[in-house]
């Protein structure tokens, strides 16, 4: 999944996910409150680019499923600071 941390738009390689593509593929994002912000279908054996810029800035959980089985990745939003503590170099 590309880019690391994505912004307005996510790629999923489908590639480097191992399931099978013969069947159709659903992509689900899920926010940190539980709550599907974003759910498709998708008839490929490549990439899936998914616009993101309704999201916003945070961690989230991208499942990608076929009916059979599925995979799930979690992904940062824009740049965030999961420490108070750290800082911008």
């Amino acid at each position: 999944m590309t880019p690391v941390p994505f912004n307005n738009f996510l790629t999923i390689n489908i590639d480097e996910i191992n399931i099978d593509t013969s069947k159709k593929i659903n992509v689900e994002i899920i926010n940190t409150n539980g709550a599907k912000v974003y759910n498709n279908s998708f008839l490929t054996k490549q990439k899936i680019q998914i616009n993101t810029s309704q999201l916003t800035t945070g961690i989230y959980l991208v499942r990608v499923s076929n009916g059979n089985a599925s995979t799930t990745i979690k992904a940062v939003k824009g740049n965030i600071l999961l420490d108070k503590n750290e800082t911008k170099e």
